[in-house]
């Protein structure tokens, strides 16, 4: 009883420690992957000892090793049959079977060209070692030629024909690709060497062969050629002693003995082409040389040819019975034939130019296999540097006809030769210029680089078009009011054009006469005010564009009596101001807005001169050329203005574009606003303006009347296209040149020069009128007295080059003289 009590105790102790509980069931959750982690067994790891010592330890197992308990090891090919299927390969099934296919026919087809190839060489081997001593590659010239009486006739031929190629060398052909084979030939009389090329078929390539031919069905210019023969010879003419090794000592008696001769190779140049019909228009194409014959049907030849030549007299020589005969026996197998000695490309330089003389066949290759209609032809071919040797001298007629289309293509390219090596130089020197204006801004202030990099007095029009800047121009520049003139109020400006250009005016305009058989520069009549010759001021402005490398300046001159364009020129020329003068690509039209150049591109090319004639009687050499007729590129307002009222935007010259300018924007024409005011005085004589100057070139958009008003109204008018120049009488006034700066957005203008005060005008004129009072008159009567009277015109008696006062009034206008 007691023994059953202890038990139930020691049962109850074990209840109490958890030992005899049932295993605790997983609670469910609602997250499947947690409750599958619930429902799986417990792991009831095995103990193991640990042994006492680092010795007593067992190695561990290699890894896939057989573990006792496990029969096989587990890796990637475990039963790799029962885990795959032939499904798993179909994809490799499929493409197995084209790669196979495709690497048979590249075979086959590369095999099939050899064999072609090796055919033909094998047919035309025989033809070319009786023409020449060396034929193919790395071979041995041959020590006796095959005899004459074997090298001519049918038999030979047909026996050529029945080769093969079976044993044929290795080293008489050479595979250049799968489908294009060469080989080569020298050592023959009148040729230095002779390059032979078969095109073929790709066959090796079907895919490529395929979308070839499908393409050339619907674009001739991608349709793929025939398989054919093209082979280039290359004469001697005359040259021998380029190729053949030195003579060495008694050959010469040698030479003389067997009466050989070397160096009378030489034939004339010329260019003749037969050529199969169907083919002429993608010959003429494809070949520069063919270009420069004209085409004509010869009754000697088949229908289906035709030649191009370059004279009758040539084509006759050359169309010899055998040269016929074998083109009539290759019939439609014959493409082209052609000696030249011009570049097949159009020449680009004139070094291309060089004559070259070559000798070209092109024929198809037949498709069965049968050369004989074409051996004749090759024959033929091998032995024409020998007719052209014997009978290509022509008439001198007919030479002079040929070089002369040659010297003029010569020119052609010799003129853009010299254009690019201008283009050349002129680089270079702007980059000397550029290293040069580096090094020397290195030590400038940041004011003084800012000056350095502008164009017309800012950085900011660099970029900006010649025509979509606006500038201020100087109306009748060089006419001058001041001590030079004696004041004369015929002068339109109270500085000299130097002072005009440093502070910012870059139009200038002048009236040119002639005056005792030279160029002067006077308003309206030479005794009325005469500023001088117009080379003269030329030189002032070359003299200023000389200190001013970033300057663009435009120059208006107003052909009075009607000058030649040559005349104008010499006068530049004496002032070697041409070199800065610009051309446009065309002077018959104007270039479209914004197509003009930039103001850098013409001060880096340094053609900062524009200079426009109104107008020009002719039309200027190349070398004037940069004299362009003012209204094929300019419109003008009107220019005779007496009140504020008369001020327009409207187009009044040239006559086309009156009144309309829609018309003149059209056109493309530069917009010139002339606003400037007359005065009349005594006997209805008009002066400029001077009373309301500064009104006149005020910057002010008001009131009327006003530079700045006037510009703004055009350039609304004009669609919002600012006018391209604004002229306008005593520049330094208003002030005028505020009005170009904000229509060409410049707030920081650089490298102007202040114009110097003239001082207490008033008293220095008047002092200056009083003194020279009657000075026009007594110079006058001086010129009577000395027998120049009969010179004098009515306006210099009434004018008196602006000195004539009476009663204290100025009579040709101004002030009044107390």
């Amino acid at each position: 009883m007691d023994f059953l009590q202890g038990l139930k105790g020691l049962q109850g102790l074990k209840g109490l420690i958890g030992q005899n509980q049932p295993a605790q069931q997983p609670v469910a959750d609602t997250d499947d992957d947690f409750a599958d982690f619930a429902a799986a067994a417990s792991p009831d790891p095995s103990p193991v000892s640990i042994p006492s010592a680092p010795g007593d330890a067992l190695p561990g197992s290699p890894i896939g090793t057989v573990v006792a308990g496990s029969a096989v090891p587990y890796t990637a090919w475990y039963r790799v049959w029962e885990r795959t299927s032939p499904a798993d390969f179909y994809m490799e099934m499929m493409v197995i079977p084209f790669i196979l296919v495709a690497v048979a026919i590249h075979f086959w087809g590369v095999s099939s060209n050899k064999r072609r190839a090796k055919k033909w060489m094998a047919v035309h081997q025989p033809i070319l070692e009786s023409e020449f001593a060396l034929v193919g590659f790395h071979r041995q010239p041959k020590i006796a030629p095959i005899p004459e009486a074997a090298q001519g006739g049918a038999k030979f031929l047909d026996s050529c024909n029945k080769l093969t190629g079976a044993n044929l060398a290795d080293d008489l052909i050479k595979e250049k690709t799968a489908w294009e084979f060469e080989t080569y030939a020298s050592g023959r009389q009148n040729i230095a060497f002779a390059d032979f090329k078969i095109v073929l078929k790709r066959r090796a390539n079907p895919m490529t062969l395929l979308t070839e031919e499908a393409a050339g069905l619907f674009f001739e210019s991608i349709k793929p050629k025939a398989e054919r023969l093209d082979a280039v010879i290359y004469p001697f003419d005359g040259n021998e002693s380029n190729f053949v090794v030195p003579a060495v000592p008694g050959s010469a008696e040698i030479d003389k003995a067997n009466h050989q001769r070397i160096g009378n190779s030489t034939y004339d140049a010329f260019v003749l082409a037969i050529v199969d019909k169907m083919e002429m228009r993608r010959f003429r194409e494809e070949r520069y040389d063919a270009s420069l014959t004209f085409t004509k049907d010869n009754a000697k030849l088949p229908e289906w040819a035709t030649t191009m030549s370059e004279s009758a007299e040539i084509t006759d020589t050359i169309l010899t019975k055998d040269l016929v005969d074998a083109i009539k026996s290759a019939d439609r197998l014959f493409e082209y034939l052609i000696i030249t000695d011009q570049p097949v490309e159009k020449p680009i330089r004139l070094e291309e130019t060089a004559p070259k003389k070559r000798i070209h066949l092109s024929v198809k290759l037949p498709s069965d296999g049968n050369y004989a209609p074409v051996l004749p032809l090759f024959q033929q071919f091998l032995r024409l540097p020998d007719l052209l040797v014997q009978s290509a001298h022509f008439r001198p007629e007919v030479t002079k006809k040929i070089n002369k289309l040659r010297e003029e293509e010569k020119a052609k390219l010799k003129k853009i030769s010299d254009k690019e090596a201008e283009e050349e130089r002129l680089k270079q020197l702007d980059k000397v210029k550029k290293e040069e204006r580096d090094r020397k801004m290195k030590g400038m202030s940041a004011e003084e680089q800012r000056k350095q990099t502008a164009c017309n007095n800012s950085p900011d029009l660099c970029s900006e078009t010649y025509d979509s800047v606006t500038y201020l121009g100087a109306h009748d520049s060089p006419f001058v009011r001041d001590a030079s003139t004696g004041f004369s109020t015929s002068g339109d400006q109270y500085y000299n054009t130097t002072v005009q250009l440093d502070a910012g005016v870059r139009l200038l305009t002048a009236q040119v006469h002639d005056s005792n058989g030279d160029l002067h520069l006077c308003h309206t009549s030479c005794d009325l005010l005469d500023a001088g010759l117009l080379s003269d001021w030329l030189g002032e402005v070359k003299q200023w564009m000389d200190g001013n490398p970033n300057e663009v300046v435009t120059v208006l001159l107003v052909n009075s009596d009607n000058q030649p364009s040559s005349a104008l020129h010499s006068r530049f020329e004496e002032a070697n101001i041409t070199s800065y003068t610009y051309t446009p690509p065309s002077t018959t039209s104007p270039p479209a807005y914004g197509s003009w150049p930039t103001l850098s591109s013409l001060i880096s090319a340094n053609t900062r001169l524009i200079t426009f004639i109104a107008t020009l009687p002719d039309t200027p050499s190349s070398a004037a050329a940069y004299l362009l007729n003012e209204f094929t590129f300019l419109f003008e307002n009107s220019y005779s203005n007496t009140a504020y009222s008369d001020f327009s935007c409207t187009p009044d010259r040239p006559s086309s574009v009156q009144g309309d300018t829609s018309a003149a924007l059209s056109a493309h024409l530069l917009p010139m606003i002339n606003h400037f005011l007359y005065q009349q005085e005594l006997l209805n004589i008009e002066i400029p303006a001077v009373d309301n100057i500064t009104t006149t070139n005020s910057p002010a958009t008001s009131p009327q009347g006003t530079l700045g008003q006037s510009a703004a109204q055009c350039t609304n008018e004009y669609g919002g296209r600012n006018p391209s120049f604004l002229l306008v009488d005593f520049f330094d006034q208003g002030p005028a040149i505020g009005v170009v700066d904000r229509l060409n957005g410049v707030t920081q203008p650089v490298g102007r020069k202040a114009v110097p005060p003239r001082g207490s005008s008033a008293g220095s004129e008047g002092s200056s009128r009083s003194e020279t009072t009657f000075e026009g008159v007594r110079e006058l009567v001086a010129d009577v007295r000395d027998g120049r009277g009969k010179q004098i015109k009515l306006g210099a008696w009434i004018w008196a080059a602006g000195k004539w006062s009476w009663g204290g009034l100025n009579l040709s206008g101004g002030d009044v003289v107390s």
